[in-house]
């Protein structure tokens, strides 16, 4: 039972919309594959998962299952500063980079806390019906706004490899504060809540 609990939960980490009962579907497919631990998660590929997931969906819990197995080991934060920061930094440092890395592995690796506030939303690389959406205050399909939380994924985590709910948080705020028609949570008119957290949570 604990084990199903934890498998339930690697996916719902990953996906947290997904709605119960295709999680339960992705577990019994999971299970079925012979995945018993979250340790064989990693093992899985996209193509396992496709019967009971739409692609996306798929290949976001691979991508997860397989980047925490390979982070799992070293704790480092894995945000590095970008090089100019990192020269400074071994500057300023009297220790020996070699004892540094064998000694704490967090030592070789600082985050860049002020990435965030340099995070340029890459509104340019979203599709021509994506940016006609946005810019005639058009809510975007669903399929449309997966497409756009998938871009702007993949440039946040080509700087930072694990962005805090923080980090997710700033940046939903910002594309909601430029396309609020188009991207606010709002019910019959209504805004819920500050406007912004279906978004994050996507991200």
């Amino acid at each position: 039972m604990a084990e199903s609990l934890q498998i339930s939960n690697a996916i719902a980490a990953v996906l947290p919309d997904l709605p119960d009962q295709v999680v339960k579907s992705v577990e019994d497919a999971l299970k079925t594959l012979g995945a018993v631990t979250t340790d064989d998660l990693k093992y899985i590929a996209e193509g396992d998962l496709l019967p009971v997931l739409k692609p996306i969906q798929a290949r976001r819990l691979v991508a997860a299952w397989a980047q925490k197995d390979s982070f799992t080991p070293t704790p480092a934060p894995a945000c590095s500063p970008p090089v100019s920061h990192q020269s400074s930094l071994s500057s300023v440092t009297p220790s020996p980079t070699s004892s540094t890395a064998t000694s704490s592995p967090s030592g070789s690796y600082r985050p860049a806390p002020n990435w965030i506030d340099n995070f340029q939303i890459p509104w340019q690389k979203l599709s021509e019906e994506i940016l006609q959406s946005l810019e005639r205050e058009k809510r975007p399909s669903p399929k449309l706004r997966r497409e756009m939380i998938r871009i702007v994924v993949s440039e946040m985590i080509r700087i930072c490899k694990n962005p805090t709910k923080h980090n997710t948080t700033e940046i939903a705020k910002r594309m909601v504060a430029r396309y609020p028609k188009s991207l606010k949570d709002v019910i019959d008119g209504d805004v819920i809540g500050l406007g912004y957290h279906s978004l994050a949570k996507q991200l």
